[in-house]
């Protein structure tokens, strides 16, 4: 198979799991109404994030360099590339900026009947930060739903006086 047809055939995948998921939710939220299924989407991303931060310990992220902070902003963008998004980092002093310019969740939201991909994925970033770099900070400074034109995350290291880590 040509990389083109890979490359082809990974986007229409990318696309089949927003489906999946868009389904789940729209079932989720016949059944539950939208309130409990805001919670339980929350809960699968906390699930997501759970897996994604023993993926990334299972594939060596220390051993590879990524148990610092810039390393672990690097692997979440090649995380995001791969799943269809267009990002980029940048180093703002300690801290590290993920910005993404283009993802396919904010339209596939819009197409299944509105909602916000925000909260989920403040929810992955900030769990899967934490678990990979403990008291690492995360916050975000602007999103696409929000219509800020890209989301924008600060990591930065430890927390700050009097407060806890992994702040969303």
């Amino acid at each position: 198979m040509s990389e083109q047809a890979v490359a082809k055939n990974w986007r229409a995948m990318i696309r089949v799991g927003h489906d999946f998921f868009h389904c789940w939710r729209l079932v989720l939220a016949d059944d539950l109404g939208p309130q409990k299924t805001g919670e339980l989407t929350l809960r699968f991303w906390d699930k997501v994030a759970e897996a994604t931060a023993r993926a990334y310990a299972r594939g060596g992220a220390a051993a590879a360099g990524e148990n610092d902070l810039e390393g672990l902003v690097r692997l979440m963008a090649r995380s995001s590339e791969i799943m269809g998004e267009r990002v980029r980092v940048e180093a703002d002093g300690d801290d590290f900026l993920l910005i993404h310019e283009a993802c396919p969740w904010t339209d596939s939201y819009r197409e299944y009947g509105g909602g916000n991909c925000q909260p989920g994925c403040d929810r992955w970033f900030v769990k899967v930060a934490a678990a990979v770099l403990p008291g690492c900070r995360v916050r975000t400074e602007r999103s696409i739903p929000a219509g800020g034109g890209e989301c924008v995350r600060r990591f930065s290291p430890g927390p700050a006086p009097g407060e806890g880590s992994g702040q969303g």
